[in-house]
């Protein structure tokens, strides 16, 4: 739920993709996001989930706790693709200006 809130305009969530220890092609992917778009998509993305019934059609708990963010190449429910925020790192920059 921490990911709904919205922290102001200098705070960024950096998600990061750690790659298989046996995959020496792949490296660490990391995912900037600012708070505002977070917390929209998280919420979103929850409320699409908790209307929508469980596979089994029944109704899904709307006291639940739980948000999940979609890595490449999965999107969230919303449709929110994180895949343009890999290696943003200009956002933070342009922060720091």
């Amino acid at each position: 739920m921490k990911a709904e809130k919205i922290y102001g305009d200098n705070f960024f969530w950096v998600l990061c993709g750690i790659p298989e220890p046996d995959d020496k092609d792949q490296t660490f992917k990391y995912f900037i996001i600012s708070s505002k778009e977070m917390g929209r998509n998280v919420r979103e993305s929850f409320e699409l989930w908790a209307k929508t019934p469980g596979m089994k059609g029944q109704t899904r708990n709307q006291e639940n706790t739980f948000r999940a963010v979609a890595l490449p190449p999965r999107k969230d429910l919303n449709g929110w693709d994180i895949s343009p925020h890999l290696n943003n790192w200009k956002l933070i920059e342009d922060k720091l200006k």
